[in-house]
């Protein structure tokens, strides 16, 4: 009830205080009174200082929108613990990868991901991230056709060696684009799998980046970025 008092009083006061300024004016001028001049000023004043208080309230709600609008993925299991910050849009999904530990995403605007953690310690001593990130994009592209697999290069994370590849391909006859990151932890290897189609990829690819830039994991996770910092 107090919502809807407060809207029509703002209401009526965006109307009345136009109305009231440019008649002060006018009666001031044509009159020369004192008293009419006094009133075009407050009521200018008045004028200017609520439009001040829903610039102020408008700025508050987008920060407030912006702070809230994030989802924070976390996850914890036997020896992995992780999580990433994603954009609100986005919900847990059933893309069919039962070994991913995060199944995330949005049908409408055809945006995907999941994660996997595989330790370390399951290979071999020489194997590195280039040799995991060189043998997870092959198999990530494995039953593709018309394959356009990019060069895996360095990925820029703050706290993790990190390596990328981009990825395009048919299967079952629609085109998909992936985005695929892949991390070295303390003690395990991450690939965060990501794909939309090429249409999307323009939009779809710079929110990408960003949910992979926040991956944290065990000790960092206190250092996962606010919404404010990823934008």
């Amino acid at each position: 009830m107090g919502y809807m008092i407060g809207g029509v009083l703002g209401c009526f006061l965006m109307i009345l205080l136009p109305i009231l300024f440019i008649l002060s004016v006018v009666f001031a001028i044509v009159k020369k009174s004192a008293g009419w001049s006094i009133v075009a000023v407050i009521t200018f004043l008045i004028g200017l200082g609520f439009v001040g208080l829903s610039v102020f309230f408008a700025i508050r709600e987008n920060a407030k929108s912006v702070k809230e609008g994030e989802k924070i993925e976390a996850v914890s299991s036997a020896g992995v613990s992780y999580a990433l910050r994603g954009p609100s849009h986005w919900s847990k999904q059933s893309l069919g990868a039962s070994e991913a530990d995060v199944q995330w995403g949005n049908l409408f605007r055809e945006e995907y991901l999941a994660t996997i953690s595989e330790p370390i310690v399951d290979f071999d001593e020489s194997f590195d991230l280039d040799k995991y990130a060189e043998l997870l994009s092959g198999l990530s592209s494995e039953g593709m056709e018309k394959l356009e697999k990019g060069d895996i290069n360095s990925s820029v994370h703050p706290l993790y060696p990190a390596r990328e590849c981009r990825i395009e391909g048919t299967i079952e006859g629609i085109r998909i684009v992936y985005l695929i990151v892949y991390l070295e932890g303390e003690k395990d290897f991450y690939q965060l799998m990501m794909w939309t189609l090429p249409s999307k990829e323009e939009k779809a690819f710079p929110i990408f980046r960003k949910v992979a830039e926040s991956f944290r994991e065990g000790a960092d996770l206190a250092s996962l970025p606010t919404a404010e910092e990823q934008l």
